[in-house]
C-alpha cells in the first residue's frame, strides 16, 4: 500500500517533469531529491531508482519516441544531429 502511495504521490510529483529539468538540475537540488528518495527507500523497505537513473531512462525514451515518429516537428532536427547527439538539452537561464 505504501509503495502505491509513493509511486502515485511522491514519484509522480518528482519524476513527471524530470525530462525537462533533470539534466541541468543543480547538485544541491539533486542531492535533496535523492535524499527524499533514500528516505522513501528506508520507509518502504525496497530499492527505488535515483533521480539521475529515472531522468536518463525517461530522456532516452522521449528521444527514441521523437526519432520513431516522423511527423514530430523535432524529428528532422534530431535525425541530422544523431551522430553528434548529446542527451543534454541546452542550459536555460530562465523558466
Amino acid at each position: 500500500m505504501l509503495q502505491i502511495l509513493y509511486h502515485v504521490v511522491v514519484a509522480g510529483v518528482i519524476f513527471y517533469p524530470v525530462v525537462c529539468w533533470a539534466s541541468r538540475v543543480k547538485a544541491a537540488d539533486a542531492n535533496r531529491l535523492n535524499k527524499l528518495t533514500r528516505k522513501s527507500n528506508s520507509v518502504l523497505g525496497v530499492e527505488l531508482e535515483s533521480v539521475v537513473e529515472v531522468s536518463e531512462r525517461k530522456m532516452l525514451r522521449k528521444l527514441i519516441a521523437i526519432l520513431d515518429n516522423t511527423s514530430n516537428p523535432l524529428h528532422a532536427t534530431l535525425k541530422t544531429l544523431q551522430s553528434t547527439f548529446s542527451c543534454r538539452p541546452p542550459r536555460c537561464t530562465r523558466e
